[in-house]
């Protein structure tokens, strides 16, 4: 919170304003958080990154699977 966007409370349109207009007024914010969540979604979901992930969850349920047969 903060660092990549912010958290509003669900069902809070005064929070939620707050925050928009925030935004709106500060364009080094926006840009600042908008550079730190392009790095955060390059690190953690590129496709190399997925690829690993999936790879690993195939081989960990194949060799469950295998357990039980």
């Amino acid at each position: 919170p903060g660092k990549t966007g912010f958290l509003v409370e669900p069902k809070n349109p005064i929070e939620l304003a707050r925050a928009i207009t925030t935004l709106l007024k500060n364009k080094q914010l926006r840009n600042k958080m908008g550079d730190e969540a392009r790095k955060k979604v390059t690190k953690y979901f590129s496709w190399e990154s997925v690829t690993h992930k999936m790879l690993k969850i195939y081989k960990e349920t194949t060799s469950e699977a295998r357990l039980l047969s």
